[in-house]
C-alpha cells in the first residue's frame, strides 16, 4: 500500500549509502591496525565501495579480508550489515551467528543482530537478542528506546502472523491506472466519483495533477484531468473531497502565497470548473509542514497532518473546525490516543463521521507505517486497532479511504501482481472488524410549496435512537442540501425557514440504499391562517398519551417557531386511526393534543396562544385498511388559527 521504496531501492542512492555507512562506522572500531596489512586494505576498500553504492564489489572486498583474517570482527560485522541492507537476511544471519559466538556479550552485535532478525521476520529471536542488548551495561539510552519499540512491534507481529486477515486487492484497471504513478484516492459520498493524484512527466519534469473517474455499471470510465484552474504547473496532491463533491481540500508546497513549506488549500466547483486554489491561511496553516487533509461529512471539521510545535513528536494529526466566512479555528491535537512520539499520516474520517483511519509508525505494528482503525465515541477516540497482516507489512502502508458502503477500501500500491507499471490504485473488501457504518447520501432542495421557489433553510437531522444531532446545515440561495447518514437508523428531519411553517419528517434508511443517493425535496408551507403541517416526530406509546423522549426534539423546534413568531396562535390537533371505538379514539386524540400543549407551556409559551383539539378518526389522510395507512392517520398537526 502506498509503499515507500524498499531498503534495497533506497540503498542504491549514493547519498543514502554514505549516511548509512557513516552510522555503521560509528558502531565499528574502524581500526586498521592489529590485522594483517592486506586484510585491512581490503576492509578499507570495501568501505569506499559501500559509500559509492557498489555493493557487490564491497562484498568481494570483505570476503577477501575475512579469508586472510577470519577473526576480523569489524570486517565480518560490516559484511553482516551489508547483507542485511541488501535483503540477504539468511546470509546476514550466518555472519551474525559467527560474531555472536565469538563475542556473546558485544552490545553492538546484540543490537544489530536483533534489528536484523526483526526485518527477517524472526520475531522471537529478535526479542531475545534485543532483551540482552537492553540489559547490557554499554547500551545507550537512544539504543534502548529504539530497541524497545522494535520489541513491541516484534511481539505484535509474532501474534499477527498467526491470524492473517482476508485481503484480495483488485486493480481498478486501465481507465484509472497507467504506467505512471496514481495515488491518494478520494471518493465522493455517493461512491460514484473517484478523484486521485497522478504523477507523470510533463515538459521535461515530473508533475502531480488531479484526475477523476466516474463509475458506471461496466466499471470506471477513462480518467480525465479535473476541469478548471485547480491544476497548475506546480504540484497538487493529498486531496480530500467534500461529501457533495463541490469542494476539494489539498496540499500545495512552496507556493508564492504559502504560509509554510506545505499548506492546505481549497478549491470550489463553479460553472466554469474548479476555482483557483485558496490558501486556508492562519491559524490552520503555519510555518511548519501542514498536509494531508480529510474533511468530515458535515464539512465542519478538517483533520490534517502537521509537524508544528505542541505535538507528541514527529508528525501528528490535528483538527480544525469551520467558523464561517472562510475562517478555521485554532487547530487542536488529536491527543495521545492517536498520536505518538513517532509519525502519524494520512488521516481519513469516513462518511459515517465516527470511523477513523490513519497510518502510524509509532503504534505497535509490523514495522514502517501501518494502517490503523478507531471509532469516535462521545467525542473521544477509542484505542486504535492495527489492521494486521497481510494488509500491513514491514513496508509502509498509508493513504486508505473507504466507500459509502463502509467496506470497500481504496489505496495505492506498487506491489500488485497486475500493476500497470508503478503506483496503481486498487480496491479491496475490508475485514469486518475494520469496516465503517454503511451510509446513505441524501440530497434535495428546500422549496416554497406554493411556487417551488428555493428557500434558504436551516436543516437539522437527529438520530432518534440517541438524540444526537448528526447534521446541521444552512442551505444556500438555491435551497440545496445534502446529508450523509448512517444506514439502518431512524432520523428526524427538521427544516426551519423565516416566514414558513416548521417542517418535520421521519425517515429510516436501510443499508441496501447505501450506493443509491436518496433524492428528497422539502416543501415548506408559508405561514398563513388556516395552514397546517404534520409534526411527524411526535411519538406516543400505543394507546397512551405520554410523550416519548424522542418527541422533545421536534417540540423544542415548535417552541422556537412560536418564540420567533410571537403574534401567532396555533391549534394542536390529535388524530387517530379507526381501530377501536369512536369515543375511545376521541378521548385519546384529545389527551395527546393536550400533552403537547402541556409541554409547550412548560417551555414558556403562553397558554393563551395555544388550543388543543381531538379529531379521533374523522379526518383520515390515508386508507385505514392497511397498517401503513393507519400509521399515517395517527398524527399530530399544527394549524395557524390567528
Amino acid at each position: 500500500m502506498a509503499r515507500f521504496p524498499t531498503n534495497a531501492q533506497i540503498f542504491k542512492h549514493p547519498i543514502v549509502l554514505k549516511q548509512f555507512f557513516a552510522i555503521l562506522i560509528l558502531f565499528l572500531s574502524v581500526s586498521l591496525t592489529g590485522q594483517p596489512r592486506k586484510a585491512a586494505q581490503f576492509f578499507d576498500y570495501a568501505l569506499g565501495e559501500m559509500s559509492s553504492g557498489k555493493l557487490e564489489q564491497a562484498e568481494t572486498m570483505l570476503l577477501r579480508a575475512l579469508e586472510i583474517a577470519p577473526d576480523y570482527r569489524d570486517a565480518r560485522l560490516a559484511l553482516a550489515d551489508l547483507y542485511r541492507e541488501m535483503g540477504e537476511f539468511d546470509k546476514s544471519d550466518e555472519q551474525y551467528t559467527i560474531l555472536e559466538t565469538e563475542y556473546p556479550n558485544d552490545y553492538v552485535i546484540l543490537y544489530r543482530y536483533g534489528h536484523m532478525l526483526y526485518e527477517k521476520g524472526d520475531y522471537n529471536r529478535c526479542i531475545d537478542y534485543l532483551s540482552r542488548y537492553i540489559q547490557n551495561e554499554s547500551a545507550s539510552e537512544r539504543g534502548i528506546e529504539k530497541s524497545k519499540k522494535v520489541m513491541a512491534n516484534a511481539a505484535f507481529a509474532a501474534e499477527a502472523v498467526k491470524n492473517p486477515v482476508e485481503f484480495d486487492p483488485v486493480n481498478l484497471g486501465d481507465s484509472v491506472n497507467t504506467r505512471w504513478k496514481e495515488y491518494f484516492p478520494a471518493i465522493t459520498a455517493d461512491g460514484k466519483r473517484l478523484v486521485f493524484t497522478r504523477n507523470q512527466p510533463y515538459s521535461g519534469r515530473w508533475e502531480e495533477d488531479f484526475y477523476y473517474s466516474i463509475v458506471k455499471e461496466e466499471g470506471w470510465r477513462i480518467a480525465r484531468t479535473l476541469p478548471g484552474k485547480i491544476n497548475t504547473n506546480q504540484n497538487e496532491g493529498a486531496q480530500a473531497i467534500s461529501a457533495d463533491g463541490n469542494l476539494i481540500f489539498f496540499t500545495g508546497c512552496n507556493r508564492n502565497n504559502g504560509v509554510g513549506s506545505c499548506d492546505i488549500y481549497v478549491s470550489y466547483w463553479t460553472v466554469e470548473g474548479w476555482s483557483d486554489a485558496i490558501n486556508l491561511g492562519r491559524p490552520l496553516n503555519t510555518e511548519s509542514w501542514d498536509s494531508q487533509p480529510s474533511l468530515s461529512p458535515d464539512g465542519k471539521t478538517l483533520y490534517f497532518v502537521s509537524d508544528r510545535s505542541g505535538g507528541f513528536g514527529g508528525k501528528d494529526i490535528w483538527k480544525s473546525t469551520y467558523q464561517g466566512n472562510q475562517v478555521w479555528s485554532e487547530p487542536e491535537n488529536l491527543g495521545e490516543e492517536i498520536n505518538t512520539s513517532g509519525n502519524e499520516f494520512t488521516p481519513y474520517i469516513h462518511w459515517d463521521n465516527e470511523t477513523f483511519y490513519f497510518a502510524s509508525d509509532g503504534h505497535p505494528g509490523m514495522g514502517g507505517y501501518d494502517l490503523f482503525h478507531t471509532k469516535i465515541v462521545d467525542g473521544k477516540f477509542q484505542t486504535p486497532t492495527n489492521f494486521g497482516v497481510p494488509i500491513n507489512t514491514q513496508g509502509d502502508e498509508s493513504g486508505l479511504v473507504i466507500g459509502p458502503d463502509g467496506r470497500t477500501a481504496y489505496f495505492a500500491t506498487d506491489q500488485g501482481e497486475d500493476s500497470r507499471g508503478d503506483l496503481d490504485i486498487y480496491q479491496f473488501q475490508l475485514p469486518k472488524p475494520y469496516r465503517a457504518n454503511p451510509i446513505v447520501f441524501v440530497e434535495g432542495n428546500t422549496i416554497n410549496q406554493e411556487n417551488s421557489a428555493p428557500v434558504i433553510t436551516q436543516f437539522v437531522a437527529i438520530n432518534l435512537s440517541n438524540g444526537d444531532t448528526v447534521f446541521s446545515q444552512q442551505t444556500g440561495k438555491d435551497g440545496y442540501f445534502y446529508l450523509t447518514l448512517k444506514a439502518d437508523e431512524n432520523y428526524a428531519f427538521i427544516a426551519d425557514a423565516q416566514g414558513f411553517m416548521p417542517f418535520s419528517e421521519n425517515y429510516s434508511f436501510n443499508s441496501g440504499t447505501a450506493l443509491d443517493p436518496v433524492k428528497q425535496d422539502v416543501e415548506l408551507t408559508p405561514i398563513a391562517v388556516g395552514k397546517k403541517v404534520v409534526l411527524n416526530n411526535i411519538f406516543f406509546e400505543t394507546g397512551k398519551y405520554d410523550l416519548k423522549t424522542e418527541s422533545h426534539y421536534e417540540l423544542d423546534e415548535v417552541v422556537r417557531f412560536l418564540s420567533t413568531n410571537p403574534n401567532l396562535r396555533i391549534e394542536i390537533g390529535g388524530h387517530t386511526d379507526n381501530v377501536g371505538s369512536y369515543d375511545d379514539n376521541l378521548k385519546l386524540s384529545q389527551n395527546r393534543a393536550g400533552a403537547v400543549i402541556d409541554y409547550l407551556v412548560a417551555q414558556g409559551i403562553a397558554k393563551s396562544r395555544l388550543v388543543s383539539k381531538g379529531y379521533a378518526d374523522t379526518e383520515p389522510v390515508a386508507d385505514n385498511a392497511t397498517s401503513e395507512g393507519r400509521a399515517q392517520n395517527r398524527r399530530t398537526e399544527l394549524k395557524i388559527i390567528q
